[in-house]
């Protein structure tokens, strides 16, 4: 199950870093998971970010780590939307 808290946690993190990518390359490590290094992989190649059962793809880390934030944002969204239909309901 997608933990809300953390990914706003995450989002809070990345809006206050000056390096967001160098960050968000931390948690992921931090959470178990891979991040290839290397100045190729930013250019050339289709990157993954996975970080709290959020996704982001990209050609290249940067962009893969900007997805994965539109990504979260849009799940808070929807979490936020759901919430408000059970309180109505």
């Amino acid at each position: 199950m997608i933990d809300i808290v953390e990914i706003c946690s995450v989002l809070d993190q990345i809006s206050l870093a000056t390096d967001s990518l160098s960050l968000v390359q931390q948690l992921v490590l931090e959470s178990g998971g891979t991040w290839i290094d290397g100045a190729t992989v930013d250019l050339a190649f289709l990157f993954e970010v996975n970080l709290h059962d959020v996704r982001g793809l990209g050609q290249g880390a940067t962009v893969a780590c900007d997805n994965w934030i539109a990504n979260a944002k849009a799940m808070i969204a929807s979490d936020e939307t759901a919430s408000i239909h059970k309180t109505r309901a």
